[in-house]
């Protein structure tokens, strides 16, 4: 006997009932550790974001009353740094439409809510980019190294591990520089594939030699994040990150660099930040130079070291060839955790997965901040909702925002070490 009820009669009132959740990775599911460890101030506002560095203290010191009041009197000596830093933007819309907001509901229905999703995910990307541009220079690009491309292809190569600053979506342009020319075109190319293991992104134009003009060895923005000007006439829209607050080619000679927004710094190089060749030394020697700088010319007390992955990896198996066993029932590689000792303090070192593999910063604690006015980022609300409404179309955005700058309060006590290219 057949049922009146059975599988196939049942269908149109059936639900899908999904027994596995979905577990939400993404590339830029976690801060990098650098934008995780800065403080954030929310109280910014005014015209600019202004601060002062001290670096310098007025000398009025001899044996001889008249030569020592002579210097208090006539000294020249400014002991700091004004800055006044454009407020920069960070903006992360996303939508979704009655129709999928309806269908996934209830995780009975599906795998995830694509209203918790979408949130959820832009602001990871929010994070990853602010994440990336906290190690930049301030004018947007996504890679400290120029591109290497074969003219006539739709994909190119990233180098010194800023592959990991790369995601599926991204509209990108590019340039041959990073400041002084226009763009080759404001078209964008949009970002379809990203292999992380061979450095490769590829993109939706196909030949970006072609109409868009792109050519080896430049450098590549996400749309929006660079002006397209010539002449020397572009400014910053993103935020000053470290690349320009710790420069790490000395003399500095990048005039975007040795003034920044409108400051002269080229007067003393502890402005700067201290500086190590590591280029031809070995990583850890050249790590603890560069804590020794900062600790004695800079009065560093409390500091952090911050290298990408493939660095401390290196660094990992340098020393690890260095074994020396003990009889075990485990047979253990590698290390948990690395470290500098110098000067008489212990200096974690630490993986920044935005890091590129040329450079490592040494940071004092509350040394580089971010200052917001409101929260770095936070849900611009409009009204009493999070979501509003579209007026052109059946869908509810949600709107991510900031108003932030990057700040260095004391440069003298950081620093920065340029490193050999890894084998």
């Amino acid at each position: 006997m057949a049922a009146a009820l059975n599988a196939t009669t049942v269908a149109g009132i059936l639900k899908r009932y999904f027994a596995n959740k979905v577990v939400q990775n993404s590339i830029a599911a976690k801060k990098g550790a650098i934008w995780k460890n800065m403080p954030s101030k929310t109280d910014g506002g005014g015209d600019f974001c202004s601060f002062t560095q001290v670096i310098k203290d007025v000398f009025t010191v001899s044996q001889d009353f008249t030569v020592a009041q002579g210097l208090a009197q006539n000294s020249t000596v400014s002991p700091g740094l004004k800055f006044n830093l454009p407020w920069q933007e960070i903006n992360a819309p996303i939508r979704v439409s009655a129709k999928a907001k309806a269908l996934t509901r209830t995780n009975v229905t599906a795998f995830l809510n694509a209203v918790a999703f979408a949130s959820a995910s832009a602001m990871r990307m929010t994070h990853h980019m602010l994440s990336v541009r906290a190690l930049a220079s301030g004018w947007g690009e996504l890679a400290a190294t120029g591109i290497t491309y074969t003219p006539g292809t739709n994909n190119f190569t990233v180098s010194n591990g800023a592959i990991n600053h790369f995601v599926e979506g991204m509209p990108l342009v590019a340039a041959v520089d990073l400041h002084t020319n226009a763009l080759h075109s404001a078209t964008a190319a949009t970002v379809t594939g990203v292999d992380y293991g061979t450095n490769v992104v590829t993109t939706s134009v196909a030949s970006l030699s072609g109409t868009l003009g792109w050519a080896n060895g430049d450098f590549v923005f996400v749309n929006g994040d660079r002006q397209n000007v010539g002449g020397g006439a572009a400014v910053r829209v993103c935020a000053v990150g470290l690349r320009s607050w710790l420069p790490e080619v000395r003399p500095v000679v990048d005039t975007g660099i040795s003034t920044l927004e409108g400051t002269d710094r080229s007067g003393n190089s502890r402005a700067f930040g201290n500086f190590v060749d590591g280029t031809n030394k070995d990583d850890i020697d050249a790590c603890e130079e560069l804590v020794g700088a900062c600790v004695i010319i800079g009065n560093a007390t409390d500091l952090t070291l911050y290298v990408s992955h493939k660095r401390w990896i290196s660094m990992s198996q340098s020393l690890g060839s260095d074994r020396r066993f003990t009889s075990s029932a485990n047979g253990e590689g590698g290390f948990l955790k690395l470290s500098v000792n110098a000067m008489e303090i212990n200096v974690s070192i630490v993986v920044d997965r935005n890091c590129e593999d040329d450079v490592g910063y040494s940071l004092q604690k509350e040394s580089f901040a971010n200052v917001g006015a409101g929260e770095t980022p936070h849900v611009n609300m409009e009204g009493d909702g999070q979501w509003v409404r579209v007026s052109d179309d059946n869908s509810s955005e949600l709107r991510i925002y900031a108003v932030h700058n990057f700040v260095m309060y004391d440069p003298a006590a950081c620093g920065v070490v340029k490193f050999g290219a890894l084998t």
